[in-house]
């Protein structure tokens, strides 16, 4: 069986911040300031 490594509290949202900030950096995007929303009415 394969390691798993736990991101934070091992969330869903943890992963997926996780790989964004990952694909943002292979990009070259500058990570100074990186707006989200989560939760309950987050999408509009």
């Amino acid at each position: 069986m394969s390691e798993q490594n736990v991101i934070g509290k091992g969330t869903w949202i943890d992963k997926l911040a996780f790989e964004l900030i990952e694909r943002e950096k292979s990009i070259g995007r500058k990570m100074d300031l990186l707006r989200v929303e989560s939760g309950l009415g987050a999408s509009g």
